[in-house]
């Protein structure tokens, strides 16, 4: 898995998003769509950030994200209004595996650990109920194939 350089505001977590404290979930939500608006409609703002240019040509991947985190509102009982269209994506932005991370998940984990949140990352990485999908396995759900159990 290729590293990018990690100074960096902005954030998409590589943790499952059922480990993710409410404010981290909803602020990646936001953030997720910040990229997914630079990267479609061609903002310069922001286009040169680590976190952007990880995700150019990994759309798809990070359409599964999104849908990841409108799984895990709805098991909160949060509510969701902010659908993202995949059909409306151009060919190429289309790439459906993310294989760059910014930083490590360990690094990840250390961390959330450190923000003193309700984040869940110290017993398995995810909160009861919770079954997080691995970015790789995105381009077979959009597939129709059927994801590997998660154990």
């Amino acid at each position: 898995m290729a590293r990018l350089s990690s100074v960096t505001a902005m954030r998409i977590w590589d943790l499952p998003v059922g480990c993710l404290c409410r404010n981290h979930l909803l602020a990646e939500h936001r953030e997720l769509h910040a990229v997914w608006n630079v990267i479609l409609k061609e903002k310069r703002g922001y286009s040169r950030h680590p976190e952007v240019m990880r995700w150019r040509g990994c759309v798809v991947a990070l359409w599964e994200r999104h849908e990841q985190q409108v799984r895990e509102f709805t098991r909160r009982g949060y509510s969701h209004k902010s659908p993202l269209d995949l059909n409306s994506v151009p060919r190429k932005h289309r790439g459906s595996v993310q294989k760059t991370r910014l930083e490590t998940l360990n690094e990840q984990r250390r961390k959330l650990r450190r923000k003193g949140c309700s984040c869940e990352v110290n017993a398995g990485g995810r909160r009861a109920g919770s079954l997080p999908v691995p970015l790789d396995h995105a381009h077979e759900q959009h597939r129709g194939y059927e994801r590997p159990p998660v154990e």
